[in-house]
């Protein structure tokens, strides 16, 4: 029997070592997706028809921004507007209504994150959750704790009140990277993401 398997086992390992994979071939270097907001746009490209459900408390993802998010907007008074990089909706609203998302903008040389949450239509005032540096991987988590929200920046929390008083029937889905704001994205700004 074992000798059986033994041979099992090697014939296998002969037959996948000269397998090609089948359908995209993974990058064990870079599992990061790119988001890319064109110029003129608000959404990234492939993100305006996508719905996909949030189905845990949690969003655990880390990120890149590189050159592309230094940006000058066309009114100088916009450079405090916040772009969005990802988040997602809550109780059962559209995420107008009620939503947690992670913000970020470029301003004074730095790339800051923020809150960004919508709570019954409402926005809350955002907090400075720190500053990203270009080309370096940071990592971000926005969780559902009862009746707040608990935001991560590497090792920095932030918490945020979640009110949930008029329940909707949407299931929660996930929101994307989105730049504005007043104004469109003045040029193509590249983000990176990769969930974990």
């Amino acid at each position: 029997m074992k000798t059986r398997m033994l041979i099992l086992i090697c014939g296998i390992s002969g037959l996948l070592s000269g397998c090609d994979w089948f359908g995209n071939t993974p990058s064990f270097d870079d599992d990061f997706i790119t988001y890319v907001i064109k110029p003129g746009n608000h959404e990234a490209e492939n993100t305006q028809a996508s719905f996909v459900l949030q189905k845990s408390n949690v969003m655990d993802f880390q990120a890149i921004f590189d050159e592309s998010c230094k940006y000058a907007t066309a009114d100088p008074g916009n450079m405090h507007d916040i772009n969005k990089l990802m988040g997602f909706s809550d109780c059962g609203l559209h995420h107008h209504g009620s939503s947690a998302r992670l913000g970020w903008n470029w301003n004074e040389g730095q790339l800051r994150i923020y809150t960004y949450v919508y709570s019954e239509g409402n926005r809350i005032p955002e907090k400075l959750m720190g500053v990203a540096q270009i080309g370096k991987i940071h990592r971000y988590k926005i969780e559902i704790d009862g009746d707040q929200y608990r935001f991560t920046m590497d090792d920095h929390v932030e918490v945020v009140p979640r009110i949930c008083g008029s329940k909707g029937i949407l299931p929660s889905y996930q929101l994307f990277p989105y730049f504005g704001g007043d104004e469109s994205a003045p040029q193509e700004i590249k983000i990176k993401v990769r969930m974990l």
